[in-house]
Order: structure tokens, then C-alpha cells, then sequence
């Protein structure tokens, strides 16, 4: 079936969704949700430059890496790792570089299957689920097409944050980062209504934003691969946690689904067995 958009061509993504406010609604953020993680922040950069200097073989490194998480820009990742090897010989570097982006890609492949089997499970039961974007369009539309051959998308509805959804454009690397924040925000408080029963919100930015609170006593916030820092402050206050999307089913009330978790315990012993 056809994906709803919010908006079509140049535009593709800047119009306001319609939401449907006696139905349920799941909130996603494609960045932190459904794009991968190239894990290249500054910290992980530095410590992947030791680890090879130190002649780390791929999977100790790799271990290493995944111990961490940055949400810097995926295209980045070829790039990036090419300037760690430099300075080792030719051969070694070309089969270093193949063997940690295979890897990567692989990593990336897994985490995708799970939020897709998250996603799977919200819309089998008939929640409508906004997606909400930060990318430039070209990146959200491979990420929705792929969605497309994955399940069912009648029930989402894509909106970009980068325009702000009231018709203001942000050009300039710097103007879309600080817009994007201020975009989600501006899109959830002005475009959903309050009597919509919001069943979830997932992923860090929307986690943070004032309509977390607006979840019901009776729903369940999903907080994808959660800051350390949310989750302490959702356990201050009562809320639980559950780790699978099939224990939403028998969730008590204000319950978290931590994917992170989930992820870690499911995903990372099929990497490593697959090497």
C-alpha cells in the first residue's frame, strides 16, 4: 500500500502531518531510529586510531566500537575510516578497510531488522506511526523505500523537521542543525492534537521533548538506544521498563521499552557469531 506522505516532490517532506486523533499514535525519529549509527564521534575516532596502532585485530576493535554510540552522518563512514589507516602499508590497509566496513554494514543491517520488527508489530495493530526526519530527502527516501519492502505502510506518515513545517526554509549546515531540534518540536506540539492518544515515542530527541510527558498513564514510551541520563529520570519517576516488543502486550502502566537493550542482548551475539 501506499506510504502517506507529508508534502510531495521538491517539498517532499515539509508539509504538517494529519493526524488522526482517535486513533493511537507512535512517535519515531529517523535519524536515531531507523538510520544507522556510523559510531564516528570524536571520541570513537580517537580510540579506533589507538586501537590499530596498537595492532588490534578487526574483531577486538569492532568490540571495542560497539561498545560506543555516536549519531554523526553514516556517509561519513567510508571516509573516516580510510583516514584511520592511514600510514600502514597498502595491502594491509585496503584489507583492513574492507574487512571493518563489511562489519559496519552488517552491524547496520541487524539494527535496521529489529526496528523494523518494532515498527511491524505497531502498525499489525493498527497505530499510526509519524516519522519524523532531520535527513536531507534523498537519505529518507532510501530509508522509506526500503521500509516499503519490509512491511505494511498505510499506517506512516513521514514529516522532515528541517523545514520546520510552517513554511520556513533553513539553509546552511548550521541553520539545519540548530533547526532540527526546534522543528520536532514545532511539529509535535502544533500538528498533533492533545485528545490524540499517543501510545509511544521513540528515539532520543522526541524522548526529550515536552510530549513524552504527554503520554498517557496507560501507554508506553519507547526509548530507543535512551541516554543514560532519560533513563535514570524515567526511573525517578515511576516509570518501568520492558525489553521486547511482544512484552508491551502484558506492560504495566507507564512502561519503557528500552530497544537498546533488547538489541544488545539479540543482535550483538549474532555479529559476533557470524564472524
Amino acid at each position: 500500500m501506499k506510504l502517506k506522505m507529508a508534502g510531495e516532490n521538491e517539498a517532499r517532506y515539509s508539509q504538517p502531518p494529519v493526524i488522526d486523533s482517535n486513533r493511537p499514535l507512535a512517535l519515531f525519529d529517523l535519524d536515531k531510529t531507523l538510520r544507522p549509527n556510523d559510531l564516528m564521534n570524536h571520541t570513537n575516532f580517537s580510540l579506533i586510531k589507538t586501537l590499530l596502532r596498537k595492532g588490534s585485530g578487526i574483531r577486538t576493535l569492532l568490540k571495542h566500537l560497539f561498545a560506543f554510540s555516536g549519531h554523526n552522518m553514516a556517509e561519513r563512514l567510508h571516509h573516516a575510516a580510510a583516514n584511520l589507516l592511514e600510514g600502514r602499508h597498502v595491502e594491509e590497509m585496503n584489507e583492513l578497510h574492507q574487512s571493518f566496513i563489511q562489519h559496519i554494514h552488517k552491524h547496520e543491517k541487524l539494527w535496521f531488522r529489529g526496528t523494523v520488527e518494532l515498527l511491524r508489530h505497531l502498525t499489525q495493530r493498527d497505530i499510526q506511526i509519524l516519522i519524523v526526519t532531520g535527513s536531507p530527502q534523498e537519505q529518507t527516501d532510501l530509508c522509506i523505500a526500503t521500509l516499503k519492502t519490509e512491511l505494511d505502510t498505510s499506517n506512516i506518515t513521514v514529516c522532515g523537521s528541517r523545514y520546520a513545517v510552517e513554511n520556513e526554509r533553513y539553509t546552511g549546515e548550521v541553520e539545519h542543525l540548530n533547526a532540527t531540534a526546534a522543528g520536532k518540536k514545532r511539529i509535535l506540539d502544533a500538528h498533533i492534537p492533545q485528545e490524540t492518544p499517543v501510545i509511544g515515542c521513540a528515539g532520543n530527541d522526541i524522548a526529550d521533548l515536552p510530549l513524552f510527558q504527554r503520554v498517557p498513564p496507560h501507554g508506553t514510551r519507547i526509548a530507543v538506544r535512551g541516554r543514560t541520563r532519560l533513563r535514570k529520570r524515567l526511573q525517578q519517576e515511576g516509570y518501568s521498563f520492558v525489553y521486547s516488543p511482544e512484552d508491551l502486550e502484558h506492560a504495566p502502566h507507564s512502561a519503557v521499552l528500552e530497544v537498546s537493550t533488547q538489541l544488545e542482548h539479540t543482535l550483538h551475539p549474532l555479529l559476533w557469531r557470524a564472524e
